[in-house]
This record gives C-alpha cells, sequence and structure tokens, in this order.
C-alpha cells in the first residue's frame, strides 16, 4: 500500500473513530450505521487498490459490486435484479478488456510464463513470500530448485498454474489463494503433506494431491477463499 493510501485510510479511520466516541458519550448524535454500511469494506479497499495496483480490473469490479450492494441495501435498487446488474457489469468488463488489451486474452492453451525472480518479494512473519496476482488470461509460474518459504497469489478472470514440484518448501510453509471468478491449479510433490482449509462461496476445492508412504515429511499449509470459480490441488 503506498503512503498516499495509507494517509487516506488513515484519515478515513481516524474521523471514524472520533465520531463514534463523541456519539457514544452523547456530544453529538449522528447515525454512523447506515443501511448497507457494510458495503464500505468492500468498496473502500477496492478505492486503495484502484490507486496502487497496476492492474485496475480488480478494484473496478469490486467498487462496482460494492456499489450496487449499497444500492440494494439502500431500498434504491430492488434485491432480485442485483444478479442482472452483476453479470452486466462483468459483460463490460469482458467487453472492454477484448477491446483494449493487448494481450489475447481467450487463449487458454498457452499459459504465460511467470518466472519466480518476477514475483514480489515480502516479509512476513521471518519468512520470505512470494506474491503476484493474475487477471485475465492464463499463467503459470513455476518454483521448481527454488526455496519456497510462502506465497500469497489472487487470481481473478483468470486460469493459473502454481507449480511447487521440485521446489524447496519450508516446513510449515503457507500458501494464500484467492480465487475470484477463475481457476487455479496447484501441484505439490508426494512427499509434501498438504492441509488445506480455503473457504468457498459459490466455488470449489478439490485435493487430488497423493502423499507417498514416507515417514517425517514437510507440511504445507494452503489457505484463502473461493468465490464463483475452483481450486485443484495435484
Amino acid at each position: 500500500m503506498s503512503n498516499t493510501a495509507k494517509r487516506l485510510v488513515g484519515l478515513f479511520l481516524l474521523i471514524l473513530g472520533c465520531l463514534w466516541i463523541l456519539d457514544t458519550v452523547n456530544l453529538i448524535h449522528i447515525k454512523i450505521f447506515f443501511e448497507g454500511w457494510w458495503t464500505l469494506f468492500i468498496i473502500l479497499p477496492c478505492v486503495v487498490a484502484l490507486f496502487n495496483d497496476n492492474d485496475k480490473t480488480g478494484p473496478v469490479i469490486g467498487i462496482s459490486v460494492g456499489v450496487i450492494l449499497l444500492l440494494c441495501a439502500q431500498g434504491i435498487i430492488d434485491w432480485s435484479s442485483i444478479w442482472k446488474l452483476i453479470l452486466a457489469i462483468f459483460a463490460i468488463v469482458w467487453g472492454c478488456a477484448l477491446l483494449f488489451s493487448k494481450k489475447n486474452i481467450l487463449d487458454f492453451r498457452n499459459a504465460e510464463n511467470v518466472r519466480v525472480d518476477q514475483l514480489k518479494l515480502v516479509s512476513r512473519d521471518g519468512r520470505n513470500i512470494r506474491v503476484s496476482e493474475f487477471n485475465l488470461g492464463h499463467h503459470s509460474v513455476n518454483f521448481a530448485g527454488q526455496r519456497f518459504e510462502g506465497g500469497d497469489f489472487k487470481v481473478n478472470f483468470a486460469g493459473a498454474e502454481i507449480d511447487l514440484r521440485g521446489a524447496d518448501i519450508d516446513d510449515g510453509a503457507i500458501l494464500n489463494v484467492n480465487v475470484a471468478f477463475g481457476g487455479l491449479e496447484i501441484f505439490v510433490d508426494e512427499c509434501v503433506c498438504v492441509r488445506q482449509s480455503v473457504n468457498c462461496a459459490l466455488g470449489g476445492i478439490e485435493d487430488h494431491h497423493r502423499v507417498a508412504a514416507m515417514g517425517t515429511m514437510k507440511t504445507l499449509y494452503i489457505t484463502g477463499s473461493c468465490s464463483f470459480g475452483g481450486v485443484e490441488i495435484k
């Protein structure tokens, strides 16, 4: 998150907290929790991401969906029309991507190979975590011969492959995934024990990973969420 984004979010939370305290001690009377206030947890992070991320597709969709939910909560739009509006937004986004994207986003036969050194590296809990976001098209990253201490990957309107076969996986490493309207395949060696706890909403996860009959082995934890998509562990 950029410094500007941090300041905007910090300022908003500061003002919100002060108003909340003043209202609680009856110095002022305002209605903080309006109908649909919870949609701000969708809209605000997407607004921040809009100014912070290079790819604007995900944030634009998030803001649009959040605004539609807010209008529904306010009674301006009927709840029965929400799916039609959301599908219309997806059609518009895909149409714009087809018209203006330089890549052939409909070609899922050949994956865009992403090198490990192209992934963002962040330090978290003493581990070096690889971070990336895949939007549109099909993407593949192979960690063979690389050390894997953990990863944080987002897949939006895309297909992706994360190949951990042949990687030096730290025991207890966490692979966090967030899949929305897309598909993700994760390949892991049989000598690694996989424990997954991915929350699915209108999506699914399939674990086809086989574990070899061995004694002590490393454990990889796969966490995150999946909505309107699928995750497959092989």
